[in-house]
């Protein structure tokens, strides 16, 4: 067997292994029940917590060193804000967030988003200040991006 029919052979193999996965796609209305959504919201908050949990935890030290009289040194500054753009950065790419969305658009429910977004910050205790961003927020925005984004398959 060459090489190129190899290749070719794995090609096929897995856009057919793709499809009956696209045919028999559940229904959102049926599946978006409390024991469908919170095991995979509870997988998506521990994604989350691994990719920002450092992150938040730094945040929260200075936070917490400034509140209690601490200078406002350079040193600290540059650290909350190296601190603070690793946040964003895993908060817009991190796949947590990108799976809490999804399931929000799934299911049409942006609290799904925020509550799980929330309560782990909540857990984290995670400074005041980025809580009041947080709750702040628009969730109704991005699940409505998410959902421009996922292709949810008609049955």
């Amino acid at each position: 067997m060459t090489l190129k029919s190899i290749f070719i052979a794995a090609i096929l193999t897995a856009g057919a292994a793709a499809l009956p996965g696209c045919a028999t796609s559940p229904d959102p209305a049926e599946v978006c029940t409390a024991e469908w959504i919170e095991p995979r919201a509870a997988r998506a908050v521990k994604e989350l917590r691994r990719d920002t949990g450092r992150t938040i935890k730094s945040l929260r030290k200075n936070a917490e060193k400034l509140q209690n009289g601490g200078s406002f040194s350079a040193l600290r500054a540059a650290s909350m804000i190296n601190s603070v753009q690793k946040l964003v950065t895993k908060i817009e790419r991190g796949r947590g967030v990108k799976d809490l969305k999804t399931l929000a658009a799934t299911c049409d429910d942006p609290a799904i988003f925020k509550d799980g977004l929330v309560g782990y910050l909540d857990d984290m205790k995670a400074p005041k200040a980025l809580m009041d961003i947080i709750r702040g927020f628009d969730f109704d925005k991005l699940t409505d991006e998410a959902k421009a984004m996922t292709v949810i398959p008609e049955t």
